[in-house]
């Protein structure tokens, strides 16, 4: 009998998508409650997507991706490491 663990990617992954919220909506210089009131959603909420403890369902990245002016992709995106062959 084997036991199913989550990839470490998936971590990884959803850690980028975290840090890719906070590091946008500091950028746009931002709180949190207005991100919250811009992507119509609480303010416990985004707290819990940038610090990682909870992730957006596919609406609430859509809102936030437009609240963020960015692409659901932007958000989505893998961290990729740059081949420098």
């Amino acid at each position: 009998m084997s036991i199913k663990r989550k990839s470490s990617n998936n971590h990884i992954f959803d850690t980028h998508i975290s840090e890719l919220i906070r590091d946008r909506r500091n950028q746009l210089a931002i709180t949190q409650t207005e991100l919250a009131k811009q992507s119509s959603l609480t303010t416990t909420v985004i707290s819990q997507f940038e610090s990682g403890t909870r992730y957006p369902s596919f609406s609430a990245l859509s809102n936030l991706a437009n609240a963020l002016r960015v692409t659901t992709e932007y958000l989505l995106e893998r961290k990729q490491e740059k081949s420098w062959t």
